[in-house]
């Protein structure tokens, strides 16, 4: 604790910056929704605001250290410590500068305006093969990406066959994780791919496909902290698709279930978190305040209509999800382009139901 004061510290001295309580109280209600009635309750307040708290009050140990620090301390310091700090619509990733690269591929994945993201995942055909929409992958690529996509996700053999070569670039999420519908156990996922082939592949995030009580979960999840690390390594963005299926789960959309799995895929390192929507804006908004990185959700199978979909993603939003990785029900559709579009609409825009259904049908 003490020496992360220290880092702060000379971090703010050395770039000349003067701060009082009143600039703390507007950064933390800016960037955390921080409320400054909760001062006294070091649970709720976040590492960072305490401890410029600390510095700012007069007469604190604290504050006179700043004042004593030599400049040559503090240039030393600065060179070895440096606070970088990033809004995700509340959530926030702090950390130094060697943060950079997991950063910059991030907003490749995630708009940098809207905090948001549109992923439409197309690694279906390793579970179930080349269904409607997956057996011409340029051309289905083409039409996701003119809908205003943030991001495709694929496996590793089928870069190739849907990189178009013109055209908006998009940001590619490569999927390490495979398992087949015919497997004796289809909730079994190994790792099939690595970090390192991703990056040669051009990858901007990967993926890893994680199922909460399957028989093989302790597997997975090992897997997910061993991909974890490699990421952290060569700061690679991480999402993890975290689903509840196995002998013991009753319901995969019970909202205990969910927020748990959300958890244990940012707790294990994950950058972004992917689960089912649970039916109900209160519900999960449960999920998405237990959860301390950007969720979005999943589409699932093909639904009956439009405005089911439409729908979903509105609750899901005003839950204050990160956004929707959605495939089906986007690749599947009779007018992909428009389907993605609309989606786009909701996730960055705000657009109602209403008219996104609209937008789909003009």
């Amino acid at each position: 604790m003490a020496d992360n004061i220290v880092w702060t510290a000379v971090t703010l001295m050395s770039f000349g910056i003067s701060l009082t309580q009143k600039h703390v109280e507007y950064t933390a209600l800016r960037f955390f929704s921080f409320n400054p009635a909760m001062y006294s309750n070091r649970r709720y307040v976040h590492p960072t605001i305490w401890l410029l708290l600390k510095i700012t009050t007069a007469g604190s140990s604290e504050a006179k250290w700043v004042a004593n620090a030599s400049y040559s301390e503090r240039r030393v310091f600065r060179l070895l410590f440096e606070l970088v700090w990033v809004d995700f619509r509340g959530k926030q990733i702090i950390g130094d500068l060697t943060m950079i690269g997991k950063m910059i591929r991030l907003e490749r994945v995630i708009d940098r305006n809207s905090g948001r993201t549109v992923i439409v995942p197309m690694d279906h055909g390793v579970s179930v093969g080349p269904i409607d929409g997956l057996a011409d992958m340029r051309s289905t690529v083409s039409k996701v990406v003119a809908g205003g996509a943030n991001a495709i996700l694929m496996h590793k053999g089928i870069v190739r066959a849907g990189h178009r070569g013109s055209g908006r670039d998009v940001g590619l999420i490569v999927h390490l994780s495979g398992g087949t519908s015919m497997s004796p156990d289809p909730n079994a996922k190994e790792l099939v791919c690595t970090i390192e082939e991703a990056i040669k592949l051009g990858a901007d995030a990967v993926s890893v496909h994680i199922n909460l009580g399957a028989e093989t979960d302790r597997q997975m999840l090992r897997q997910l902290g061993s991909v974890s690390e490699r990421c952290l390594e060569w700061q690679m963005p991480l999402v993890a698709m975290m689903y509840t299926r196995g002998p013991k789960v009753k319901n995969e959309y019970d909202v205990s279930n969910i927020k748990h799995a959300a958890r244990v895929g940012a707790e294990l390192g994950a950058d972004i978190v992917k689960v089912v929507y649970t039916g109900s804006i209160e519900s999960f908004r449960e999920v998405v305040d237990g959860c301390p990185v950007p969720v979005v959700i999943a589409g699932g199978p093909k639904m009956g209509s439009d405005e089911d979909i439409f729908r979903m993603v509105d609750g899901a939003l005003k839950a204050n999800a990160a956004g929707v990785s959605i495939g089906r029900n986007a690749f599947q559709h009779e007018n992909v382009e428009k389907m993605v579009q609309a989606l786009c609409q909701m996730v960055h825009h705000g657009v109602s139901v209403e008219q996104a259904s609209a937008l789909l049908q003009s």
